[in-house]
């Protein structure tokens, strides 16, 4: 009985020993999805950048110009710039991860690479993210001293950082030109509309006043006292139907029924002719307010989107799995907390 209970503690023993061993075997051999990086970073900036094409105008065009849309459109530029790089960026080390080269051959590849995907920019200062072509040089030559491929990742993060801190103050700044846009466009289109504006409500005032005037003609009908002081009051147009010295009486009653009855039509016929132009008006506001509400709704997903992507990028280089197909839609509801928590320890 014993040597059976020692035979099943070495067994144990030994199966523990296996299953640990086989464990740290997979831990040490753990690689890294470098495809799935590249392929969702690259699905999910194209998405965000097709969305900053943001809702076209087409009512509102003749209002929308300036300063501000010019300023606007550069900035939006700008970011178009930056959205190709990291694409291109992300499959690039994907490329890189999978050459037949060595891990120091890879980080000189990768700094060879961010050498001539940036420089352009940098002396440019188009757009400006801040970097000097000295802090470049500085990034670069760290990258190509690393002794692994992903030490030199790591090594390329500062100019990730600063691509999401360029990104971040992009949007800041096209937010605020966006609502100044929105502000004067808005007084173009009110001046625009003024006259059209000011007849409708001065027709609807004359209408309310007819309505009234027709209640009061039919309180005098039926004898209330006073009735006729207050039509006279309201509608002192009626005058002409009333004889000095004589009683009102039921022809002129009818008189002043038909004269209302023509007025009402006549002011509802040119409410009827200015309806066009009226709807119009309101179409150009609603569209202007639909095109702020498309583009802050595109500037958030793609602040979210490049956020993402750089703490991706910082993970990727300390050897944290990126998980794939991260939905950008379910991050902005807060349904995804699970994945983002993945993403961004």
């Amino acid at each position: 009985m014993i040597t059976q209970v020692k035979y099943l503690l070495i067994v144990i023993t030994l199966s523990t020993f296996i299953f640990l061993g086989g464990c740290a075997k997979f831990s040490s051999s753990r690689h890294l999805d470098m495809r799935s990086f590249g392929e969702n970073t690259s699905a999910m900036i194209n998405e965000i950048k097709a969305g900053l094409t943001i809702k076209r105008s087409l009512l509102t065009t003749p209002f929308i110009h300036g300063e501000a849309v010019i300023q606007f459109r550069k900035h939006k530029e700008d970011i178009g710039i930056i959205l190709r790089g990291i694409i291109f960026y992300s499959t690039q080390i994907v490329n890189i991860s999978r050459a037949n080269l060595t891990d120091e051959e890879k980080a000189k590849k990768l700094g060879e690479y961010i050498k001539r995907l940036a420089t352009p920019v940098v002396e440019a200062k188009d757009p400006d993210i801040r970097i000097s072509t000295e802090k470049l040089d500085a990034i670069v030559a760290k990258i190509n001293n690393q002794q692994t491929f992903l030490d030199a990742l790591g090594a390329a993060q500062p100019l990730v950082d600063a691509l999401n801190g360029f990104m971040t103050n992009s949007l800041e700044t096209m937010k605020g030109l966006a609502e100044q846009i929105a502000e004067e466009t808005s007084v173009r289109i009110d001046q625009h509309s003024a006259a059209v504006i000011t007849n409708k409500n001065n027709l609807e005032a004359f209408q309310t006043q007819t309505m009234q005037s027709f209640h009061l003609l039919n309180s005098l009908r039926a004898g209330k006292a006073g009735a006729m002081d207050e039509l006279l009051q309201n509608d002192p147009a009626l005058k002409e139907y009333v004889k000095p010295g004589t009683t009102v009486g039921k022809q002129d009653m009818d008189l002043m029924e038909t004269a209302l009855m023509r007025r009402f039509e006549n002011t509802q016929a040119l409410l009827d002719s200015l309806k066009p132009r009226i709807d119009e008006y309101h179409a150009q506001i609603r569209e202007m307010e639909e095109l702020m509400y498309s583009f802050e709704q595109s500037a958030r997903r793609l602040q979210l989107s490049v956020t993402l992507w750089a703490r991706s990028h910082a993970n990727l280089a300390a050897g944290i799995e990126v998980p794939p197909e991260i939905d950008i839609g379910k991050m902005i509801t807060g349904t995804a907390s699970n994945v983002v928590d993945k993403v961004i320890p």
